[in-house]
């Protein structure tokens, strides 16, 4: 597994702040791609929880069971965790997490009060998961783990050093029908969602093409929608060439619901 040395667990930093931040990975990903994001919320002020998704950073066969409403649920769970402390919360997710965190902002706007869905996976880029979704969900209980996942050759990142030590994890074919299942599930809620909204998206992201971001400035029932492209990024671009700049139009957006 690459980048094995590098800190994959979940986290909590306590701050000064009236405003909580809930940050979620994407799929198979793990809380270190949202940790530098954490630490420089943190940095400004604001509590941050960092949570890890049901089956993820972990080489065992946790993720060929777990589905999308699991993920929600921890989703969920992270929002309680920080209204516990009486904070109101900005939820932010990339890519599969962005899915999670519009589907939070749809379903608990009592408690989200802003959300940003960076490098947001609406649609793929790769539309053959959508129509072989049935027929993945159907035949993964059924085969044996060696064989329900594909191995992962790389990480859709430009800059080469953050892609070198940043970890990978296998592809189970389950959770890939699970992320169709999910994103069939948050399109519908999309004009549901009123509150503000951020959307960060890299120029060079294989992953999750920049119609995204046009699906989302057309869909999402937010007066107030705030967007940027970053030119040399590519999908996950909180530990890309422009980690910064992200960080800080995310502190920035987070900072707006702390004054307001």
């Amino acid at each position: 597994m690459a980048g094995a040395s590098v800190e994959i667990n979940d986290f909590f930093f306590r701050g000064r702040s009236p405003i909580g931040c809930l940050l979620i990975h994407g799929f198979t990903g793990t809380p270190y791609e949202m940790r530098y994001l954490g630490e420089r919320l943190n940095e400004a002020g604001h509590t941050v929880r960092g949570i890890r998704l049901p089956g993820h950073a972990t080489l065992g066969g946790d993720l060929y069971q777990a589905g999308w409403r699991e993920w929600y649920g921890e989703a969920v769970n992270g929002v309680d965790d920080l209204l516990v402390l009486g904070l109101p919360v900005v939820a932010i997710g990339i890519s599969m997490g962005s899915l999670l965190a519009l589907r939070l902002a749809a379903e608990r706007a009592d408690a989200v009060c802003r959300v940003a869905a960076l490098a947001p996976a609406i649609v793929l880029g790769d539309r053959r998961l959508h129509r072989t979704a049935p027929l993945l969900r159907a035949m993964a209980p059924l085969l044996p783990v060696r064989w329900a996942a594909r191995p992962k050759l790389g990480s859709d990142i430009a800059d080469q050093d953050a892609r070198s030590i940043h970890p990978l994890f296998p592809m189970p074919l389950r959770g890939m029908a699970e992320l169709d299942a999910l994103q069939q599930s948050v399109r519908p809620l999309l004009p549901r969602i009123t509150q503000p909204a951020l959307v960060l998206h890299g120029r060079l992201d294989a992953a999750t093409p920049l119609m995204n971001v046009e699906i989302l400035l057309r869909e999402l029932g937010s007066k107030q929608i705030t967007k940027r492209v970053f030119d040399r990024s590519a999908h996950i671009l909180t530990v890309d060439a422009e980690k910064d700049e992200v960080a800080t139009e995310v502190a920035r957006f987070v900072a707006e619901a702390a004054h307001a």
